[in-house]
């Protein structure tokens, strides 16, 4: 199991960041309320997959890419 949750701010503190994670390995979710990535990865998913960060506040997003290796 693969769990990730997702935490940040608004440099300026006048806007909430809202944040979501894009690109999801098959089978993984992102759970908005709680701002957390869950995954079990099946047998055959092993290897390096990239997951997209967004954090928006409404203004202009901003994007990131976290790996995960699964064995």
């Amino acid at each position: 199991l693969f769990q990730g949750k997702l935490a940040g701010t608004e440099a300026s503190g006048l806007y909430e960041a809202r944040l979501g994670a894009e690109e999801l390995p098959e089978g993984a979710v992102y759970l908005e309320e709680e701002k957390e990535i869950r995954w079990t990865p099946r047998a055959d998913q092993k290897g390096e997959f990239l997951i997209r960060l967004r954090a928006d506040d409404g203004v202009l997003p901003e994007y990131g890419t976290i790996k995960v290796f699964i064995e």
